[in-house]
């Protein structure tokens, strides 16, 4: 072994749950290394002696070696022991300190109570526990912590006065705090929920201070918390402190670093590059959690089962162990303490911002995790029964809807068929509404959802044949052709028919019946108003946009069929917003119908009309993003404005004026990725946006940009495909960016590498092709 085993390893070594052949790969390596036997000794001072810990005496499935390697490093530890005692038995000397006795006993170090004579003050001098004897790597963590320290200056935070060396023994002088820790004081049970709130606000403060230094604390836990006589909590213990912008020559991929009960996820995995600022303010999550339960949100018997908690399980609601906490502090809570770090408050002065909030008693800002994303949580732990809760709640939403409908009419009685049609078909839009909004923003529930609508869509088929409604005047069954349209859009037909055609067939259907009911858009009806233009852009989206909706049944572009249908859904959203000009649904379906327009006339040639159209429809989405409720859809429309934009400057050759468009596109992705939740749409905003940025370099003859583009735009799409890997539109763009960088290896001479793309990119089209339903 030619580097040091991770804690986990030789927490395993002293339980004896190490396997035979791991010892015997481990035993040269920690008979001889200094380093390791501290850790070991470090490790195991924790719980028991060596002896003990491994229990030699008792039979296991590897005793031989078992005792050889306990006996080798029992001995080494006894031999470098004997050196230490004599620094930390008796008080050492300090020049200019008088040292009056042991504080605490750490991992590291030895904190002293000492009087600094010539500042005349009581201070906690902290030395290294080893002395003399600590090798390379304690003496720069001990440096590290010192520095990162001393260059802080907050009152929540221990202050460093004082940096030496005496007789080669490192050490620095803090600030004593009289008082207590946070882990003696939660030995007593959970705090007051006010109390606690505003001991985690300051302890958000001192740490929002920290990062604007560039020190990212990475070990924040009860024990590192100081509180003084009037309660007020000190930051201590910088020992595994980073500084931002230096590289961590210490710590190393696949390193656990921190302690596990209230180390973030990306710190229990290892993943050394992604720990920063997000990593602390989960801690102060996990400090708030414990402050309100008593208990850190992960704990188990032994150190591994706590980090797999830490990296997999959701923490217990803490209101199911303190049912006197308040909700808004347990969203709080709850929202610091999510897996992906991008679900979290951004910074450590937003938590403390929105802790201030709550203690004077305003809304906070944060939302609890919504229904259908617990229930996405439950179901990628769950797979098994989430694929037969899918089939039961299909069943008894959509059986409870249609069986309205059918039970009303067997009473034979027209009036009571009517309302039971009535019933059934408003029952049947509120699912499709709910399953495609709110299963669209679950992670992963591109199945689940498709497999909901496929039904719905059925019923819908059934229900206008049984009912010969089809063929009746009326806003309702217009807005079920709508519905019918895009669900054989969006997922063909299960009975093998011409999905393409039934698709344009019911949408074309909608507009005729709307025309009925508002010819040219002169209803004075607000309601049906709203829905004609609605279907009027649906048709016109669906006839300018190229469908393979099944093989044999493509659908080609029709811009020019599309327009009138968009010009007039244009004309009645400006009616409609003369009468109500702060109405953002209208302004929202204004803004995607002129969106509409300048893409049917860009597909017609006139590049420049529509990159100055679309501007338009951009200022009206830009208005509504900024909006207090503002919605993921405003942000995703901005979003393919701006790239239709920069894709209508590129037609023309502004490559300056598209590759501004195309930054501004991902602007508003990295805005996106911060206000929501992260799902499979995050990343992949992420990916159009870099596909754009390659195909302008490669454009420009760029070819090094283009490929450093196109290779983003691939991790992004691997990224989303980890939270939703059955998604083939994910898949069809990870079969665009391997078709990019086939082309771009091509250009520059990398024939080995192009080859291998568009193997891969093959692969995928051939899943696509195979797995097309």
């Amino acid at each position: 072994m030619s580097h040091c085993p991770n804690d986990n390893l030789l927490i395993e070594v002293l339980q004896g749950t190490i396997s035979s052949s791991d010892l015997q790969d481990l035993e040269p390596h920690l008979s001889h290394c200094k380093a390791c036997q501290s850790r070991m000794e470090t490790l195991s001072a924790q719980t028991e002696t060596i002896k003990t810990v491994l229990n030699l005496d008792h039979e296991t499935s590897h005793p031989q070696w078992e005792t050889r390697i306990a006996d080798r490093i029992a001995a080494a530890i006894a031999e470098n022991s004997l050196k230490r005692t004599a620094k930390t038995e008796f008080l050492p000397a300090v020049a200019g300190y008088q040292i009056e006795s042991i504080i605490a006993h750490g991992g590291m170090g030895i904190v002293y109570l000492a009087h600094q004579i010539n500042a005349d003050r009581k201070v906690a001098l902290k030395m290294m526990l080893y002395g003399q004897q600590a090798d390379v790597e304690e003496v720069q963590r001990f440096q590290i912590e010192a520095q990162a320290a001393a260059k802080l200056t907050h009152q929540y935070i221990v202050p460093v006065f004082d940096v030496g060396v005496s007789e080669d023994q490192h050490y620095f002088s803090m600030g004593y705090i009289s008082g207590t820790s946070l882990k003696e004081l939660l030995q007593n049970g959970p705090l007051p929920e006010r109390e606690a709130a505003e001991m985690i606000r300051k302890i958000s403060a001192a740490i929002a201070y920290a990062h604007e230094e560039g020190i990212v604390h990475r070990d924040l836990k009860p024990g590192n918390i100081l509180v003084d006589h009037h309660g007020d909590p000190h930051v201590t213990d910088f020992g595994l402190a980073k500084q931002v912008n230096r590289d961590d020559q210490l710590t190393k991929t696949g390193q656990v670093i921190g302690t596990p009960s209230f180390m973030s996820p990306e710190q229990a995995r290892g993943q050394v590059y992604e720990i920063g600022p997000l990593s602390d303010v989960y801690s102060i999550g996990a400090l708030l959690y414990a402050t309100l339960t008593g208990r850190p949100p992960f704990q188990s018997d032994n150190a591994v089962k706590t980090i797999m908690q830490v990296i997999e399980d959701p923490p217990v609601s803490p209101r199911v162990l303190n049912p006197q906490v308040s909700r808004d502090l347990e969203t709080i809570c709850l929202k610091c303490l999510e897996k992906n770090s991008a679900s979290r408050y951004q910074s450590a002065e937003e938590l403390k911002l929105e802790l201030k909030r709550y203690l004077e008693g305003l809304p906070i800002l944060a939302r609890p995790v919504s229904a259908p994303v617990k229930l996405w949580r439950w179901c990628v732990r769950k797979p098994a029964l989430a694929g037969m809760m899918v089939s039961v709640v299909a069943s008894l939403l959509i059986g409870t809807a249609v069986s309205t409908y059918f039970a009303i009419l067997a009473t034979e009685r027209a009036e009571r068929a009517d309302e039971g049609i009535r019933v059934a078909l408003t029952s049947l839009e509120t699912i499709i509404e709910t399953v495609q909004m709110k299963l669209y923003q679950v992670p992963g529930a591109s199945k689940i959802r498709r497999d909901l609508l496929k039904v719905t869509l059925k019923d819908l088929e059934n229900i206008t044949r049984a009912a010969d409604y089809a063929n009746r005047i009326d806003r309702n069954m217009a807005n079920v052709f709508v519905d019918m349209g895009v669900l054989y859009h969006e997922y063909g037909d299960a009975g093998g028919g011409n999905a393409s055609l039934k698709a344009k067939a019911n949408m074309l259907r909608a507009v005729e019946i709307f025309e009925a009911l508002s010819p040219g858009g002169s209803s004075t009806d607000q309601n049906i108003l709203e829905d004609q233009a609605r279907a009027l852009r649906i048709l016109a989206d669906y006839l300018q946009n190229e469908h393979w909706i099944d093989e044999a049944h493509p659908h080609q572009r029709e811009p020019a069929k599309a327009l009138p249908y968009l010009i007039q859904g244009t004309k009645i959203c400006r009616q409609l917003l003369r009468d109500d000009p702060d109405n953002q649904e209208i302004q929202f379906e204004l803004a995607r119908t002129i969106k509409g327009y300048s893409q049917a006339i860009d597909d017609l040639g006139e590049r420049d009309k529509a990159f100055e159209t679309i501007q338009e429809a951009i200022v009206l989405l830009e208005t509504l993003k900024e909006s207090k409720d503002a919605r993921e859809s405003f942000y995703n429309n901005l979003l393919s404005s701006y790239i239709a934009a920069g894709d209508a400057a590129h037609a023309s050759k502004k490559n300056d004026v598209a590759y501004e468009q195309f930054q501004k596109a991902l602007e508003v992705a990295e805005e996106y990725a911060i206000r929501f939740p992260v799902t499979a749409t995050t990343h992949d905003n992420f990916s159009w946006c870099h596909e754009r940025m390659a195909i302008h370099w490669r454009q420009l003859k760029n070819l090094p940009e283009s490929l450093a583009s196109f290779q983003k735009m691939q991790t992004s799409l691997e990224q989303a495909l980890t939270l939703d890997p059955e998604d083939r539109m994910l898949k069809d763009g990870m079969a665009v960016a391997y078709d990019g960088l086939r082309c771009v290896y091509q250009l520059m001479g990398q024939n080995e590498d192009a080859l291998e793309a568009r193997k891969k990119r093959d692969e995928i089209e051939a899943w696509l092709a195979v797995s097309r339903e």
